[in-house]
């Protein structure tokens, strides 16, 4: 399912949820980033610190961290160079998709405009500050992911840094349902990745994936997006507490 934000609204498309620590080079991804800010055409993997055996250098924090988080540390990293590489199978494998059995009175969301009764089956995502979502097949998603990476501006920057997509923050959140752990990543854009909907003026966004660990590995819960200076400045500054009970900055 494909859901569209118009240019006016200030926020995305895409969601999450919980997470160990053996399986960082278990989980290596298929293919390796190349051109890491190099100019080359694969966008944007700036961060040229991270390593698979990475552990951030901690600034500021937000909370304590919670149980499991050293080897989320290890493994974010491996996430960053599927995006960076195009290795789509790297999330979309990982994905515990969710279903949802619509009302048909829906004004918003996955089952917008859908009839009573249908069932909406896939991987999640959701904007942030906003009431649009969606859940998309594993092809929707993989273009999602493979627009994401291709949008990026590295020729812009902001008092964040570059427009080059790359590894920001890690956090996690307490849920009812577990803990989330989430790999916060940024760049400048103009584009939605949902839709392909492109804007005249290029924006800051922030991306936060969502993974627990269901004691074999990581598994990924979906997506959210907040596509705009005014929004993503939440998932970038680290006094959140609707978003995370512990953040982190990655070393740039």
């Amino acid at each position: 399912m494909k859901w569209l934000v118009p240019a006016s609204l200030v926020v995305l498309p895409i969601l999450a949820a919980c997470g160990d620590d053996e399986e960082a080079i278990s989980d290596a991804p298929t293919t390796s980033p190349t051109g890491l800010n190099s100019g080359s055409s694969a966008p944007a993997f700036a961060d040229a610190t991270v390593t698979i055996r990475a552990t951030a250098t901690l600034g500021p924090t937000f909370g304590d961290a919670p149980e499991l988080f050293g080897g989320f540390r290890e493994f974010a990293p491996l996430l960053m160079y599927a995006l960076a590489s195009g290795d789509t199978g790297f999330v979309v494998d990982r994905a515990d998709r969710v279903s949802v059995t619509c009302e048909g009175i829906e004004q918003a969301g996955p089952c917008s405009g859908v009839a009573a009764g249908e069932v909406r089956s896939g991987i999640p995502g959701s904007a942030w500050r906003s009431d649009a979502g969606g859940i998309f097949s594993d092809e929707d998603y993989a273009m999602n992911l493979s627009r994401y990476r291709e949008a990026s501006r590295p020729e812009l920057s902001d008092e964040y840094g570059t427009g080059a997509l790359r590894l920001f923050a890690l956090g996690s959140m307490a849920r009812q349902d577990g803990r989330a752990y989430e790999v916060i990543t940024t760049s400048i854009t103009n584009q939605y990745p949902s839709t392909g909907y492109s804007v005249s003026e290029p924006f800051r966004e922030a991306h936060v994936f969502y993974f627990h660990h269901n004691g074999a590995g990581w598994r990924f819960d979906g997506e959210k997006a907040a596509a705009a200076s005014i929004t993503a400045v939440d998932w970038l500054s680290g006094t959140c507490s609707q978003c995370y009970d512990y953040w982190e900055p990655w070393p740039s």
